[in-house]
């Protein structure tokens, strides 16, 4: 998640991401552009005191086989802060931002636990099969130790 103050390159850093991801030098005669710019965002080109992100965004990228990476890949872009609408827009960007990342981080903690019950109750049963096995190979060693001793009579 990219989070900063207004022209600070957010959306910049995206599109050089993307570029290094699908190997795009900075000489090539093109360059990729991932970010998509709103008509209303259209018209503050060029401002650096209005942000030009507008809604947090997020780019989901695969993983490209034998590409730059072996792993899938999100960038959350998110709206500057502090731009020349002042802090009644900066507060707005901080409800957006909670509205986006809390309901996720419950779920992902509510899996998380889920997950981690789950497991527990797979260890315990591990761990009741692991002590009748030890005490089965305990019971096999003393018959084996049994029959030698009687072997050797």
């Amino acid at each position: 998640m990219l989070v900063g103050a207004t022209g600070s390159g957010k959306s910049t850093l995206i599109d050089g991401m993307i570029n290094y991801i699908t190997d795009v030098s900075y000489e090539d005669d093109f360059r990729f552009s991932l970010i998509d710019v709103t008509q209303d965002e259209k018209k503050h080109q060029g401002d650096q005191t209005v942000s030009q992100t507008e809604w947090i965004t997020t780019y989901r990228i695969p993983c490209i086989r034998g590409g730059k990476l072996d792993y899938n890949i999100n960038i959350i872009d998110t709206p500057g802060f502090g731009d020349t609408r002042g802090i009644k827009r900066d507060k707005e960007l901080v409800a957006q931002h909670l509205k986006v990342v809390e309901p996720k981080s419950l779920q992902l903690t509510a899996d998380v636990l889920q997950t981690r019950m789950r497991l527990e109750i797979t260890i315990e049963g591990l761990q009741k099969q692991v002590t009748n096995g030890m005490s089965q190979l305990n019971t096999m060693r003393q018959e084996a130790e049994i029959l030698k001793r009687h072997q050797g009579n």
